[in-house]
């Protein structure tokens, strides 16, 4: 059975003759523009989740990216042993 069909059917149910649970996880997703921003969307939600948290989610470590959006990211140490190129080095942990 498709979901508009079910949903049709029960217009006029109540939702917890249709799931017996003590609570029930919603997932939300947003809609996107050029230049929209995590931060930005999630300020516009009342309350307002954190930016960080929210990338942090599993589902949205596949989040596509745009060109000529810039990330910015930890620093991470690299220690180049002696007598080797250094280049090589920090194109490899890149």
């Amino acid at each position: 059975m498709r979901w508009r069909t079910c949903a049709a059917a029960n217009t006029d149910t109540p939702l917890d003759r249709l799931v017996t649970a003590d609570a029930l996880e919603v997932p939300v997703s947003v809609a996107f523009r050029t230049g929209d921003t995590v931060a930005a969307r999630c300020a516009a939600l009342d309350p307002p989740p954190d930016p960080v948290t929210v990338l942090l989610d599993e589902d949205n470590t596949v989040l596509p990216l745009n060109p000529g959006v810039e990330l910015t990211v930890p620093r991470r140490l690299a220690v180049v042993p002696a007598g080797r190129n250094a280049r090589d080095d920090v194109d490899a942990i890149a």
